[in-house]
Order: C-alpha cells, then structure tokens, then sequence
C-alpha cells in the first residue's frame, strides 16, 4: 500500500469507527504517520480510498460506510468481531455501495488519448472497427478531466456502449427532453453507456475470461438498464463517427449483451422512454429515427446477420 492508504489504515484501526478522509489526514499527521506537501490531502486521501475500492472491490481492506465516509472491510466479518472485539466497532456497519452515474459531473477523470493516433485504432470513421486490441488502445489513454476533455478538440474520449439483445430482439429507447444534449431530444438509440474512468481499465482488460469483469460491466450497465442474471458480454471492436460535431471527440467500446429473458426496466426514467425489444428489420425500417452511432450498430448488425 502507498503512504496515504498506510495511514488509513492505521487510523482507522485505532479510531475503530469510520471517518471522512479530511479527519483521517488530520489525525495521521498529528501522529506523524502521514507527511503530505498537497495543498489538498483530505481529497488526494478520498481519491487514493476509492480507487483501492473501485479496482480491488471485496479484496480491498477498506469499505464505504456511508456517502463521504469510510471504514475497513474486516468489521463486516462477524469472525473477526468475535475474535478481536472493541467497544467502539458498531457490529451494525455495513458496506455502502456509492453511485457512479456522474453524468452531470465535469470534474471526474475520464480517460482520453490524442485524436493524432486515432488513425491506428480504427478504419474509417462510420465504421466498427472489429475486435481491435483494447490494451493497446488503454496504453495510450491517459486521464483528463471530463470539462477539459469537452474544451479540448486535440483529444478523444472513450465511451462504453452496450447493445444488449434478447435471443434476435434488441432494446431500443428514446431519449427524453430531460437529457442535457439536445441534439439528441427526441432520438432512438439502440446502445446504453458512458464515459470510462481511469478505475475501469484492469476490469475491461479482462472481459473475455473473468467473472468479476462481467459483474463490473453489469454494474455500469445497471446505470440506465436493470437486468436479471445470467449476462453474457461480448467485446465486438472500436466506433468512430465524424458525421456529427460532438461525435469526433469521442471512441466507442462496444459490447453486445445476450439476455437470458424479456424482462428488463430502465433505471434512468424520465431521461430514457418508449423501451422496448424490436427485431432487427423493424429497426432497419425506421433506422432515421436513430442517432448517428446507432445507425452505424445498426448496419453492423444487418451485415452481421446476413
């Protein structure tokens, strides 16, 4: 562990209670355990808690007990309570799960590469680019903030985008007036998705072979789509579209998701509506009421299907 994670960890063993970052930093340095030259420790503290959480999940030694607040794992094992009791524990505690739908956050770290090595990743723009190399892809990404990364037409950002199918039925939705881009009021879409965080590359590398990266991707789909288990996730390859302004600052990772029923329920509502599964020819049929990426899935289908 670094020096920051360290110090939690100390502290938070002593104070046996759980502690916004802020007091963990304090109490650290007044004890000497923690020495810092940031102008900003008490979220440096934050940042370095909950990436540990975020990429090491259940193996991590430190839980969220509450929105801002953190503790150590080992207080959920009732074993280890028994065994090594303190009045202080509350045998209560229990893991709080934070939400990561951020769409409205510009300040988050989204990863982003320069747009002058686009060229290596893709073949066209318009097109999917078929099973290309993610970790090559991930090795030139670097995070940037999201405000930046909208100003800054030098860089592309990478976005998650699931299409998620029901034996040859897809879901497909309509994007409401309450969403921020209005260019897209009023659009169908057939891929659910966002932004990919720095956090998110050691899961997303290991999605072919690993359930705990399906369980990943499930959480992050859960954002706009609820599902019942069993998922079965496929990486398909790289979007790129410059047919509209916004589009040439972004990459898309697509995943097709294969369903085990028809029962799914949006999870944003009042932003996503009219959900439902259509079958690949009634979506050809009426594939200008798309947005311009889903066109493109659309046409990949088709031809996929043919």
């Amino acid at each position: 562990m670094g020096d920051f994670l360290k110090a939690a960890y100390r502290v938070l063993s002593e104070a046996a209670t759980s502690m916004h970052p802020q007091d963990i930093v304090l109490v650290a340095k007044r004890e000497g355990i923690l020495v810092s030259k940031g102008k900003t420790p008490g979220q440096t503290m934050k940042s370095k808690l909950s990436t540990d959480i975020l990429r090491k999940r259940d193996k991590s030694l430190f839980i969220r007990t509450e929105a801002g607040h953190f503790g150590l794992r080992a207080w959920l094992d009732t074993k280890h309570s028994r065994e090594y009791p303190h009045p202080a524990i509350d045998s209560s505690v229990k893991e709080y799960h934070a939400p990561r739908y951020k769409k409205s956050l510009l300040s988050e770290d989204i990863l982003a590469f320069d747009r002058n090595l686009l060229k290596n990743h893709i073949d066209y723009a318009g097109s999917i680019a078929h099973g290309r190399n993610l970790r090559n892809l991930f090795n030139i990404c670097q995070p940037v903030e999201r405000a930046e990364a909208e100003r800054n037409k030098s860089i592309i950002q990478l976005v998650s985008l699931f299409v998620v199918r029901y034996r040859h039925h897809y879901i497909t939705y309509k994007r409401s007036k309450r969403l921020p881009e209005n260019r897209l009021h009023g659009t169908y879409s057939i891929g659910f998705g966002g932004h990919l965080n720095p956090g998110d590359i050691p899961v997303l590398l290991q999605i072919e072979n690993d359930s705990d990266a399906v369980t990943y991707l499930r959480r992050e789909l859960s954002e706009e789509l609820i599902l019942e288990d069993p998922l079965r996730f496929q990486y398909i390859g790289l979007l790129y579209d410059d047919s509209r302004d916004v589009s040439t600052q972004h990459l898309g990772i697509l995943y097709l998701v294969d369903i085990a029923n028809h029962n799914f329920e949006i999870g944003e509502r009042g932003f996503l509506i009219d959900a439902k599964l259509e079958n690949l020819q009634t979506i050809q049929a009426r594939h200008l009421d798309f947005e311009n990426w889903s066109q493109i899935i659309i046409r990949y289908l088709v031809d996929s299907h043919d």
